[in-house]
């Protein structure tokens, strides 16, 4: 079974009545770093994820079980939280944030090069836009996917370009290829714009199975 071994100590001396009934009784109280972000996946839904990351401050594990999330003095909702062993980061979820809105839009366009046309050039193009309507900025992950060739195919070509420039994204579980992700700040009432392109290069007499448009 997972877990650790450890005794927790109170920092004062507490009283738990013999009542045969379960007690929440406060040991401890640190302070921790936190990071708020924001992730999308606008190839499949507009919505935009709220997530925190704290850092463990104790010399002791965190058990696994519900936490309650405020934002100041406003609460927002129990989350559950796992076992997180010493000096560890929680990623908490936070559900959607409704105030930053994200629209993707693509255009495709097919064309052949080549001695008698023997290229075909699939090009798709990208445009997201991301509206931050909060009063502060926002640090937001926008992550992307692009066809990969399979294994051993190679005489099918994928070249990608980005603006401004993004990076791999390969998410620690795996199973994940031609991910990619921007990661960026909008200021408050800002619209940003991301373009990203790639194009698919093939022998003219192929096509891809169901159909040569990768992008709707």
């Amino acid at each position: 079974m997972e877990g650790f071994d450890y005794a927790y100590r109170a920092e004062l001396p507490v009283d738990i009545p013999s009542d045969g009934r379960f007690h929440s009784i406060p040991l401890m109280a640190r302070a921790a770093t936190a990071r708020q972000f924001y992730v999308t996946v606008p190839r499949e839904a507009p919505d935009v994820f709220r997530f925190a990351e704290i850092g463990n401050p104790l010399d002791a594990p965190l058990l696994s079980g519900p936490a309650d999330i405020y934002a100041g003095n406003t609460f927002l909702m129990t989350v559950p939280l796992r076992l997180t062993p010493s000096k560890g980061v929680i990623k908490l979820g936070l559900g959607v944030e409704q105030r930053i809105k994200v629209a993707r839009n693509t255009a495709f366009a097919e064309s052949a090069s080549g001695l008698m046309g023997g290229t075909l050039n699939l090009k798709h193009d990208i445009h997201i836009e991301i509206r931050n309507q909060l009063r502060v900025p926002a640090q937001i992950e926008v992550r992307e996917r692009v066809p990969v060739p399979r294994d051993g195919d190679e005489q099918i070509k994928v070249t990608a370009t980005a603006k401004p420039a993004w990076e791999t994204y390969d998410p620690p579980e795996g199973g994940l290829r031609g991910g990619y992700v921007w990661k960026v700040q909008v200021q408050p009432a800002e619209a940003l714009q991301l373009h990203a392109s790639y194009s698919i290069g093939m022998p003219a007499k192929m096509e891809i199975a169901s159909g040569n448009r990768r992008e709707a």
